[in-house]
């Protein structure tokens, strides 16, 4: 994701961390994305900001008053992470009660995939991403397949044309490519003609989530098992492994 990557390199920013004291980085798509959990946002800014649990359970006076303690201390920054939610309503308490506990100064950055949810936390002009340039996307198609093949003769013609059909996307850049390294002509020649010809019509023509099924349809059973195991985790989660 774009945004992802983007509201990243400035949450990690030196220059940002020096001028925002606290920070906080909330993965709102955990949530429902019809019905916004006021109380559980709060909560998880509460924790990231504390590493602390202690309002857990606590009515949702309690803790907006617990949060104002801290987040009054110092210039704040939150990342509102993948939010979806699209009703005015429950994004405008939300909003409403962060501007009233928070430093003059503070920010709130919001990434979102829907223009909708935008228009209801009150965001006006949105800094909408862009595509990677038809160069660019084949610089990075290069990237991932391998230069000296992407630029072959049997193969050059059928990359273009497959790195047109993943429209300037970076993901989907890289997931095909990832599918094509190392594969002959033949598997190219078939994703090409077949393959990723049908995509759009995977998912109700959300191209780039096609992309990412077409991807997992054609992992081992084991990795299979194993990616599914994984969606089972809250997104964000930092899983400890033993080895």
């Amino acid at each position: 994701r774009f945004a992802f990557t983007l509201a990243q390199l400035v949450y990690n920013d030196p220059r940002i961390k020096e001028e925002f004291p606290l920070n906080s980085w909330i993965c709102v798509s955990n949530q429902d994305p019809n019905q916004l959990d006021v109380k559980a946002v709060l909560t998880a800014i509460y924790e990231s900001a504390t590493a602390s649990k202690d309002i857990d359970g606590l009515p949702l006076n309690v803790v907006v008053q617990q949060l104002g303690k801290v987040l009054k201390q110092k210039k704040y920054l939150l990342v509102f992470d993948d939010l979806w939610n699209e009703k005015p309503y429950e994004c405008d308490k939300l909003v409403d009660i962060l501007v009233s506990l928070v430093q003059r100064g503070s920010r709130i950055l919001v990434t979102t995939r829907s223009n909708r949810t935008a228009n209801a936390i009150g965001i006006n002009q949105p800094y909408e991403l862009q595509g990677l340039s038809d160069e660019d996307s084949w610089r990075l198609f290069e990237i991932t397949v391998g230069r000296e093949k992407a630029n072959s003769g049997e193969y050059i013609e059928m990359g273009k044309d497959i790195v047109k059909q993943c429209a300037n996307v970076p993901l989907a850049i890289k997931v095909i490519g990832s599918l094509l390294r190392g594969q002959h002509e033949k598997s190219w020649s078939s994703l090409r003609q077949c393959r990723l010809a049908a995509i759009k019509d995977i998912d109700g023509g959300n191209k780039i989530m096609s992309i990412l099924k077409f991807s997992y349809y054609h992992l081992s059973s084991s990795l299979k098992n194993c990616f599914t195991y994984c969606a089972l985790f809250p997104k964000g989660l930092e899983i400890k492994k033993e080895r």
